[in-house]
């Protein structure tokens, strides 16, 4: 009985692996496999439309309708295809995910709701506490971000409307509800591009993702909530910053908190079509003036941390003023960084106590609001461990 156990074993595990190992360059546009990928769970794959660049290399549509029961698209590389599907293959599998609340199964906690000046946008139906998880959600596309150097703007054009009829119809009207700036443009170009995300994959490998629930959240150069990307899940999840009232509206920051008023107002302009008009800046200009101020000082601390020019005594000082700058701009997603900072310089001239403090401030609002993504985390508790608590005794 046992050997032949162990030959069936050996079959499925090859049957599994041929699956994921097919070679992709062979099949042709149209074509399908089914891979096994999670259990009982099987997915169908097919390649869609594939074009040449500017350099020789093949860009090609790989798609699925049944992947995370909505479908996924992808646009790239011929030669990504095969690593493509295996992590899509992983991503299906993860068990993490398991233990992932999701949208189908939380306690509602937010409504679409009309937003004077703004259209459309996602309000709390309830009282949102700091760090609760919101929105974890997968790609629905995903697109190579080399593809700009390999083919004219029609061309692009072109290809993403193909990749956008690969969606199951249900999902490509999800896509088109979406808002695109552009008025003459393109609807399905220009709803990718006001609505996509910057997501890395296999560490390298830039892409541009489109989640459509969170794209229908609305800029706030001080925002409630903060968006992180987890390549080991392939989710894009939200996390509460702060406390949100019922009825609040929930945003996210298109741009970076810590530019300054005008530069933060150009991007936004020349990328997203408005002029931000959220209470920071709604302030009078001389408030605004203000925070700009404190921005560039914000920013002169970071820089002075990071350099080799602070001598140890001088460092806690400086992170101290950077603590404070972040806690005055309300930005949040930089609290647990500053918080590093502090822990780290007072753990170089041994002041125990208050880098115990710091590095305790920046664990907890790190995984908080950042989530496990979060790279410093591992960091910290190591310092705490190693260097601030070497007996076990603060």
């Amino acid at each position: 009985m046992f050997p032949y156990t162990l030959l069936v074993v050996i079959l499925f595990a090859a049957l599994v692996y041929a699956n994921y190992t097919v070679s992709f360059q062979s099949l042709s546009p149209g074509s399908s496999i089914t891979s096994i990928v999670s259990g009982l769970t099987t997915h169908k794959l097919s390649k869609g439309l594939c074009k040449e660049g500017f350099s020789g290399s093949r860009y090609c549509i790989l798609y699925s309708h049944t992947f995370d029961a909505r479908g996924i698209s992808i646009l790239a590389l011929e030669e990504k295809h095969e690593y493509l599907w295996q992590r899509l293959a992983l991503w299906a599998s993860n068990p993490y995910l398991a233990h992932m609340p999701s949208s189908a199964t939380m306690k509602p906690s937010f409504a679409e709701v009309d937003v004077p000046g703004k259209g459309k946008g996602l309000a709390a139906s309830r009282v949102i506490f700091p760090g609760e998880i919101l929105l974890p959600e997968r790609p629905l596309i995903l697109i190579d971000a080399q593809l700009k150097s390999e083919y004219s703007p029609q061309e692009i054009i072109s290809l993403r409307r193909e990749l956008a009829a690969s969606l199951p119809e249900e999902s490509y009207q999800s896509f088109m509800q979406l808002s695109g700036w552009h008025e003459h443009a393109d609807p399905v170009d220009s709803r990718f591009d006001s609505n996509s995300f910057n997501i890395n994959l296999d560490g390298e490998d830039t892409f541009h993702g489109l989640f459509p629930a969170v794209a229908r959240l609305n800029h706030d150069c001080r925002p409630n909530l903060e968006y992180n990307w987890s390549e080991d899940t392939a989710t894009m999840t939200l996390h509460a910053a702060r406390r949100i009232e019922k009825d609040e509206e929930l945003t996210i920051s298109y741009v970076r908190g810590d530019f300054s008023s005008r530069e933060r107002q150009s991007r936004l302009k020349s990328t997203w079509g408005f002029d931000c008009a959220c209470s920071l800046c709604s302030l009078p200009s001389y408030l605004q003036e203000e925070s700009d101020n404190r921005l560039v000082m914000l920013n002169d601390s970071l820089r002075m941390l990071d350099s080799n020019r602070l001598l140890p005594a001088d460092k806690p000082a400086i992170a101290e003023r950077l603590v404070h700058l972040v806690e005055m701009e309300r930005l949040y997603t930089l609290l647990p960084e500053s918080y590093a900072y502090a822990a780290r310089a007072y753990a170089e001239i041994e002041d125990k106590h208050t880098a115990l403090k710091y590095t305790t401030l920046a664990i907890e609002h790190g995984l908080r609001i950042l989530g496990a993504e979060w790279k410093s985390w591992r960091e910290l508790v190591e310092l705490e461990e190693k260097t601030l608590k070497p007996n076990g005794r603060t």
